[in-house]
């Protein structure tokens, strides 16, 4: 039997359609970032309709989903065909990312090639530039205060200012480990190991969220209140916080924010994905305290103590 589904993602929504095992793999994959209610009807009106697709209609358009996908504009639907082995549903939950993440873009929120996690309920962001240790960082948190920590995203987040509060949401997406970054992890490193997925990329460790979650003993949430941004640099000494005034906050962010949907470029015709603007990144700036931590790698637990504490002190030390 076939049903149809309307995933949700804050404000965003896209509809899937296809036959009930394929519709339910690909929803618990993509869980809990989006949540789906079954619709008895038709989708809403306005509502973008992914369809698991055998016979697609429509014209085919150059995706890098890794699937070929056929739009039809003018019905809102997209088709791309049901999951199949090696790819299984990396294509559809690539699909589904970029619809949602587009009409997020268009309401406002800021993406970010940033870490997420929480410790004590309380959200911090990691936000560098590559090899400064962004995954290693979240890693190291996730694995000293397991008890108390959720994983919530790695290197791709996007922020929203909503009633003076920044909310700080994540999205279904691997997490690729860095072989090079392992003996730094000190006793993570073989759980993680353990739980990667035998079909990763050369030179890197790929791993589901939950299995991250799950070999580190932490949790896994959708979302959380920020309660400070963090961005990183390196350095040979010991690990150090400096906060950032707002002016240097706001720049730091501008010359960070990215595109909602850099790849699926054929949909901007249909859903365009404005960027963030300089008013957006100051009012960020203002609303969550960001910090430069600067650190050695051979130190991450050091970090992962500081970074418990800030979650709890976000404006600094009391």
């Amino acid at each position: 039997m076939t049903s149809t589904h309307l995933v949700h993602c804050g404000t965003a929504r896209v509809a899937v359609h296809g036959f009930d095992a394929d519709v339910k793999d690909l929803l618990d994959a993509c869980r809990p970032w989006f949540t789906a209610t079954t619709c008895p009807r038709r989708p809403p009106p306005g509502a973008w309709t992914v369809h698991l697709d055998p016979d697609p209609r429509g014209h085919a358009v150059s995706s890098r989903t890794g699937a070929t996908v056929h739009l039809d504009p003018g019905h809102r639907t997209l088709h791309i065909p049901p999951p199949s082995p090696p790819a299984g549903n990396r294509p559809h939950i690539r699909l589904l990312r970029a619809v949602i993440r587009r009409q997020l873009a268009a309401r406002g929120e800021v993406f970010l090639p940033a870490a997420l996690v929480t410790v004590h309920g309380r959200g911090l962001a990691l936000l560098g530039p590559t090899h400064t240790g962004k995954t290693s960082t979240l890693l190291s948190v996730l694995h000293h205060h397991r008890s108390h920590s959720q994983f919530v995203a790695n290197d791709d987040s996007s922020l929203h200012l909503r009633f003076g509060q920044v909310l700080g949401r994540g999205y279904p997406r691997a997490v690729e480990v860095r072989h090079e970054t392992l003996p730094h992890l000190g006793s993570a490193a073989e759980p993680l190991a353990a739980a990667a997925q035998p079909d990763g990329p050369d030179g890197a460790l790929c791993l589901h969220p939950h299995d991250v979650a799950t070999a580190l003993g932490a949790g896994i949430a959708a979302a959380t209140p920020l309660a400070a941004l963090i961005v990183l640099g390196t350095i040979s000494t010991q690990p150090t916080l400096t906060r950032l005034a707002p002016a240097e906050a706001a720049e730091v962010l501008t010359a960070h924010a990215e595109d909602a949907d850099p790849y699926e470029t054929w949909l901007t015709p249909h859903l365009p994905a404005p960027r963030a603007r300089r008013t957006q990144l100051a009012r960020l700036a203002r609303a969550v305290p960001i910090w430069h931590l600067a650190q050695p790698l051979h130190a991450l637990p050091r970090s992962a103590d500081l970074l418990a504490h800030l979650a709890a002190h976000p404006g600094g030390p009391q």
